[in-house]
């Protein structure tokens, strides 16, 4: 076997940027805090931002991606600056309000409920990993 003196060169560097990476990651978490109260209070603040993706894909079905966005974008500046809340004007909106029930619209009260997609990337995730162990199981 030939031996590339450019790995010579690389692999040590690599480790020496990836032992520095994992210290200051190590560092950063080591004074973590978390203060679930606060966190609650600041989604809360900003709830109508969070959920509104959900609302986004729910509303994409019947109206096509781009006239939803607009539709959501229209409705959450006028929630803004009329300081009404986004459910109610989705709601009496003659178009979003036919299509969406006031049931469903309670995702829109409840921001810390919603996990976008990440169950399903987390299962594609851990798919891809047992696929790649079966087929190579000394890789892994």
């Amino acid at each position: 076997a030939r031996c590339l003196w450019s790995e010579w060169l690389a692999v040590p560097q690599l480790c020496i940027y990836s032992g520095t990476a994992l210290k200051y990651t190590l560092d950063v978490i080591s004074g973590l805090h978390v203060n679930e109260k606060r966190m609650l209070e600041n989604l809360y603040l900003q709830k109508n931002m969070i959920t509104s993706e959900w609302l986004l894909f729910r509303l994409s079905t019947s109206l096509g991606k781009m006239r939803a966005l607009d539709t959501l974008q229209d409705l959450s500046k006028q929630s803004a600056a009329t300081n009404t809340s986004l459910k109610e004007l989705v709601m009496a909106d003659e178009v979003t309000g036919a299509l969406i029930t006031a049931e469903e619209l309670d995702m829109l009260d409840t921001p810390e409920q919603y996990l976008g997609h990440a169950i399903q990337l987390i299962d594609t995730s851990l798919q891809d990993i047992e696929t790649q162990r079966q087929s190579d199981p000394q890789r892994i």
